[in-house]
């Protein structure tokens, strides 16, 4: 125990020296735990800290020396009654007691030493261990103070122990000393507990700084790294403001040069829309003869003319070198339109062209392969102008058609009658002599070298509505047609009645017709969750007429889009793309085809169109209907493969009347066909069956589509080279007669057209 609590001292004097104390707190030196270095504004109270347990450390080591000291004085007060007992015990022993045979040979280093009593051996053990304590203690090792008392020497008397009946005194002295004794042990390890509790608490402090000064080193880096991360987004900032006052710097020049713009017009409708847009300078007009161009400019004298019969310097060619004019709009006659588009294009100048992009889709698609491929689109734009995509009807009508979900069937109804005195139609040209106008006919609209006439010309407007609102996600695919001529004055074809299909399987009806005495203007839709319908300026949906206000022809929100975005130095909108003015040529050309020929016709344009072309009945321009009584052929597929031709028949159906020949599978476990005995009949099974792609399908190629009435045949007017109809056995002879007519003015198949009629005459 003695021991323990010395090396404990010792150690403990070891740590708590105000060096080390200093070293632990210093800042500048590594943390034990982490290694990393920190300072804060706590510091200077962890020093405190710090002190304030070294002075205490100090204290405890000052009252463990006084202890100590206190200690080795008991131990020599201890030595000395031993001693003064000892000395006053020997004459009483030797004047009671004869000396004895033990005696003498204590004397003697050869004799046998004399037995010594318990209570004499606990008195010396005690005594040793106590001076081994105070050895041990450091404050005592160089101390001149004698171990043990000398025993004197007497050579007549023997050392003996004490008596075993001491004296109370003495027996008292003794426990008092032992108590004080105890009372210092258990002192000395309430200090060792007090120092080491200290040096503890001393070392979780030191932690806990070095761990608080880590905690305070990282946040100021995330701090700083947040402000870094700010600082760069700032930059960043301004460098986004600065290439932004860039582009708006070249805009402002774009406007400026965007607001020289010349015109090629035929017709006045455009002059209020350039008006309007604020973006825009009206700088020249060209047309065909100065005549036109005078009529057109309005008697304006700040507008520089140019036509053909102006003489030298007033050409196209001068007029598109002029460098305060950054735009033209075109609006020339369809065939005569594309040449001027290349060179306005070529002269670096924006074209906004009126529709359609061209005469056909061949031409069209020449002319727009040309400009991606000669012209810088970036820099450059050319916009085809539709102006019913920016009317107020049909743009609310495609935004309640987004809310109806998808398109099952829908109908356009177009009746107009264009007459032979039709502003459109005819010129109004100024006479030289006087003010007065006179009308003479527009040779390109009354001799048409291009596909349609009016229909081209004013049908690509219904096209590009009917687009609009069903939206791009319904394509029209499929177009079967029929076409005639009902005024002469509108040739070739003024009608067209068509049955649509798009890609998502909706079925539709487009009726156009510029020579018809009706007049109507409908789309009607129906969806999945309601219905909405355009009647000339009413949209109707579920039943709910909404009036929009008619707010012009479209044409001044398209010429202001089209400055906005040679402004912006953006990309046209997509509504006046040269891609959507070629689709809505495609869906109308083909319709016309589809209405001039008699047999299927795959055109090649962007989106394949595939249409079945039904026969004329009532135009007598063109042939009468053909030879129907040749079906039509079904389309091409792969040979048509039967494994077995011959029929499985029920089992015992030849024994039995009762048993039907039609196949039943035998569940009996003893059914010989079912256990497969030699020399019965097979049973269907894998191997047996057709390709499933011609598995339905009759020799001719056709699947078979059972009829009832007439109307049931019109189901396969745009199916019939898939197939075939089959009159039900239930219907009269009478009805089979006009099945079988519409059959043939339908061009389908009938699979039994004379079942019943030839039993029944």
């Amino acid at each position: 125990m003695s021991a323990t609590t010395t090396s404990t001292l010792t150690t403990t004097t070891l740590v708590g020296t105000p060096s080390a104390m200093t070293n632990v707190a210093t800042p500048d030196k590594p943390c034990p735990t982490c290694g990393g270095v920190g300072d804060s504004h706590e510091l200077p109270d962890a020093r405190r800290q710090i002190q304030e347990l070294e002075g205490q450390i100090q204290d405890l080591a000052a009252q463990a020396q006084v202890n100590a000291e206190k200690l080795a004085d008991y131990e020599e007060e201890i030595h000395r009654l031993r001693s003064s007992q000892q000395m006053c015990g020997t004459p009483r022993n030797s004047s009671s007691q004869p000396p004895s045979s033990h005696a003498d040979k204590s004397l003697s280093p050869t004799q046998t030493p004399t037995p010594v009593s318990p209570d004499s051996q606990s008195q010396h053990s005690y005594s040793g261990r106590l001076q081994t304590l105070t050895n041990l203690l450091p404050y005592r090792r160089g101390s001149a103070t004698p171990t043990s008392a000398p025993a004197p020497s007497t050579p007549t008397a023997s050392i003996t122990p004490l008596p075993q009946h001491a004296s109370p005194a003495s027996s008292d002295n003794t426990s008092e000393l032992q108590d004080a004794l105890t009372r210092e042990q258990g002192l000395r390890k309430a200090a060792e507990t007090q120092l080491t509790q200290a040096n503890t608490e001393l070392e979780e402090l030191t932690v806990q700084l070095f761990s608080q000064a880590n905690e305070m080193v990282a946040q100021e880096r995330k701090a700083r790294a947040k402000l870094e991360e700010r600082v760069a987004v700032l930059e960043r900032r301004d460098i986004e403001k600065r290439s932004r006052l860039e582009r708006l710097e070249k805009a402002m020049a774009r406007v400026e040069r965007v607001r020289a713009l010349v015109f090629l017009l035929k017709s006045n409708i455009w002059s209020p829309a350039v008006k309007a847009a604020s973006d825009l300078q009206l700088k020249a007009i060209y047309s065909r003869s100065l005549t036109s161009a005078q009529t057109l400019a309005n008697g304006s004298s700040e507008v520089d003319l140019y036509s053909e019969d102006s003489g030298a310097g007033k050409s196209y060619a001068d007029l598109l070198a002029r460098a305060d004019i950054s735009a033209v709009i075109i609006a020339l006659p369809i065939l005569v339109q594309p040449d001027f588009i290349k060179k306005a294009l070529l002269a670096g100048k924006h074209v906004l062209s009126e529709k359609p992009i061209a005469k056909d889709i061949a031409t069209a698609k020449e002319l727009l392969q040309w400009y991606r491929a000669n012209i810088d689109t970036s820099k450059i734009f050319w916009a085809v102008g539709e102006n019913f995509r920016y009317m107020n009807k049909y743009i609310f009508a495609a935004e309640q058609m987004k809310k109806m979900g998808k398109v099952r069937n829908f109908r356009v109804d177009i009746q107009n009658m264009v007459k032979s005195n039709n502003r459109y139609y005819c010129t109004h040209l100024p006479p030289a002599g006087g003010p007065s106008s006179s009308m003479s006919m527009t040779s390109w609209r009354k001799v048409p070298e291009y596909q349609g006439g009016f229909l081209l010309d004013g049908g690509v407007h219904m096209i590009a509505g009917l687009r609009l609102i069903l939206g791009s996600a319904e394509q029209i695919t499929t177009v079967s047609a029929q076409s005639q001529l009902q005024q002469s004055h509108l040739p070739p074809v003024d009608t067209v009645d068509a049955v649509v299909q798009t890609g998502s399987g909706a079925t539709g009806v487009i009726s156009l017709s510029w020579g018809s005495p009706f007049s109507r203007h409908s789309f009607e839709f129906a969806c999945e969750r309601g219905s909405v319908a355009l009647n000339f300026d009413d949209v109707i949906v579920d039943g709910v007429t909404h009036t929009v206000e008619f707010d012009g022809k479209g044409v001044t929100p398209e010429v202001t889009a089209f400055a906005s975005a040679i402004a912006n130095g953006r990309p046209v909108e997509t509504r006046q793309s040269p891609e959507e003015a070629l689709a809505d040529l495609e869906v109308l050309e083909q319709m016309l085809q589809s209405g001039e020929k008699q047999v299927w016709v795959t055109h090649s344009a962007s989106a394949k169109f595939s249409r079945l072309l039904s026969f004329r009945l009532d135009n007598p321009q063109r042939p009468a209907r053909r030879n129907t009584d040749k079906m039509v052929a079904a389309k091409k597929h792969i040979p048509i493969v039967k494994k077995r031709t011959n029929r499985f028949n029920r089992h015992q159906s030849d024994r039995f009347k009762c048993v039907a020949p039609s196949w039943r599978k035998p569940k009996g476990i003893d059914n010989a066909v079912r256990r497969r005995f030699k020399g019965q009949p097979a049973m269907p099974s894998i191997g047996y069956g057709s390709n499933k792609k011609t598995r339905h399908m009759m020799p001719s190629g056709h699947k078979a589509f059972l009829v009832h009435n007439p109307k049931d045949v019109e189901l396969l007017l745009m199916h019939n080279r898939t197939y075939a109809a089959e009159i039900a056995h239930a219907v009269s002879s009478r009805k089979r007669v006009d099945i079988i007519e519409k059959a043939k003015a339908l061009g389908v198949k009938v699979t039994n057209p004379k079942g019943r009629v030839t039993t029944e005459a």
